[in-house]
């Protein structure tokens, strides 16, 4: 599930939600939030920043949390 707002004509704010679960699978489970901040400085370049949590609790087969986050430059011709 996700949404996406946009602040201004040049500001981009987003957020996803997942919740995946793999029947006989456990190690693909996933359950992540992400957020996302954009800058249009034309309709076609951007840049972004985004960070994604890991909100699946540790366990056996999950041993630790994995956070990560990006910055990025997007070009689009």
């Amino acid at each position: 599930m996700g949404a996406t707002y946009p602040v201004t004509d040049d500001w981009m704010v987003s957020a996803l939600y997942n919740r995946v679960q793999v029947l006989g699978r456990p190690t693909l489970d996933a359950h992540t939030f992400t957020a996302n901040l954009s800058y249009y400085f034309k309709r076609n370049f951007k840049v972004m920043a985004e960070v994604t949590g890991d909100m699946e609790s540790t366990r056996t087969d999950h041993p630790t949390k994995t956070h990560t986050g990006i910055l990025g430059l997007v070009l689009a011709f």
